[in-house]
């Protein structure tokens, strides 16, 4: 097994980790959101860009040793992997989207790119709600949107009415990598963590 560690990131929301990398020392090509490359090695380090959705299962699986991702795509993806570092970066806030009195309907349907996260915030106060996917046609069919905040587009004149949760960018490390790969997960995280 090689103690070189391979690293995901999320390509289109890379260049804030990528500034803190670079800040603790770390080289990485300076155009990284930019380039069509995927898959490239630096300070014998090997990083692989890809869509956000799919870090947490790269990470999980082992096909990635550690990988930095929001929060609350980690929580969405529920995928086993250890939470080493809070980041900081690419903070934003789920909320609630909507008319005050629709989060008390027994049949409450919200529109969401965050289907888990919506059904465990609920349940979790006592709701079972059915969810839709975040489209501007669909809409119209849903009681409430829980969307990211800033970036929500399709708010119409839906007020925001509530934070389900705050988020930002977190390193996390697979299970097996955070045991074979002990030391060089730690001296990255040391790295990492002297710049926070």
């Amino acid at each position: 097994m090689s103690d070189m560690l391979r690293i995901a990131l999320p390509k289109d929301s890379c260049d804030a980790a990528a500034g803190l990398l670079r800040k603790a020392g770390i080289e990485l090509p300076e155009e990284l959101s930019a380039s069509r490359k995927y898959l490239f090695q630096a300070e014998g380090l090997e990083w692989i860009l890809i869509k956000p959705a799919d870090v947490p299962l790269l990470v999980e699986t082992g096909a990635a040793d550690l990988g930095i991702i929001g929060k609350h795509l980690i929580a969405e993806a529920a995928k086993k992997s250890v939470e080493l570092l809070d980041l900081g970066t690419n903070r934003l806030a789920l909320s609630l989207f909507g008319p005050e009195n629709a989060l008390h309907r027994p049949d409450l349907v919200v529109a969401t790119k965050f289907p888990r996260i919506a059904s465990s915030y609920f349940l979790s106060r006592g709701f079972a709600v059915r969810t839709t996917p975040v489209m501007e046609e669909l809409q119209a069919f849903s009681d409430v949107t829980l969307d990211a905040e800033p970036g929500y587009r399709l708010r119409g004149n839906r007020p925001p009415i509530g934070t389900v949760m705050q988020a930002s960018d977190r390193l996390i490390a697979g299970r097996g990598s955070f045991v074979w790969k002990r030391q060089a997960v730690e001296a990255l995280y040391a790295r990492l963590e002297k710049v926070l």
